[in-house]
């Protein structure tokens, strides 16, 4: 699975536009009409202005052994790195992974999928960023919205054994669904999981979907 393009809603764009613009180092960052656009590889994500201060987690895929040098990255612009364990890095196994916040309070990530092998030679920059490789959807009953995605849009899984009644990983390694139900804390964070609305595009095999997720409901 591809993700093509990601809204998302925020109430303050314009700290956010300086995050992704200046701070992070996006280049290709447009501010307009209370939309923000981001170019983020071959994703485009988009906030637009909503009352509702939604908290989202996203993940950014970065290339195979990049984490230590994109680390490296966020501390050189004053990001600071969210720590679980006291580590800097999750291993999942499936991926590597760093977290940070953004001024919305998003949980944001960069993760190496090492089965996909991207790679990209020299020091991290955002142009190493391939795309959005995660949403996260809080909803009440994570088994049943799965298997609704699965249906739907013929989303091949390759982790059938990641199916809970609390979190569903739906997808491959590089777009993936992350179903949990909601309150459950976002890594690695304590941050409880709040029903976010938000629009997609998406790449599965060779066919388009796109739908709105909104008030936990696939429409």
């Amino acid at each position: 699975m591809k993700i093509q393009k990601l809204r998302l809603y925020a109430s303050q764009l314009p700290s956010l536009y300086k995050f992704y613009q200046q701070t992070l180092g996006f280049k290709e960052v447009l501010l307009t009409n209370n939309v923000l656009h981001i170019q983020a590889g071959k994703t485009e994500l988009i906030f637009e202005k909503h009352p509702t201060g939604f908290i989202y987690h996203f993940a950014f895929l970065i290339p195979h052994e990049g984490i230590a040098s994109a680390i490296d990255y966020l501390k050189e612009r004053g990001i600071d790195v969210l720590l679980y364990k006291g580590e800097e890095v999750i291993d999942f196994g499936t991926g590597k992974a760093i977290y940070f916040h953004d001024p919305a309070g998003n949980i944001v990530e960069f993760i190496d999928r090492p089965d996909l092998q991207f790679l990209k030679e020299g020091k991290f920059s955002m142009d190493h960023i391939l795309r959005v490789n995660e949403i996260g959807m809080p909803v009440d009953d994570p088994l049943s919205v799965s298997h609704e995605l699965r249906n739907a849009y013929k989303i091949d899984i390759i982790q059938p054994e990641i199916l809970g009644d609390n979190f569903c990983w739906i997808g491959d390694y590089e777009g993936v669904f992350i179903v949990v139900k909601r309150e459950r804390h976002w890594l690695p964070t304590t941050i409880p999981s709040i029903i976010n609305d938000f629009e997609l595009e998406f790449v599965e095999g060779e066919n388009s979907y796109s739908f709105r997720f909104e008030k936990g409901q696939i429409l």
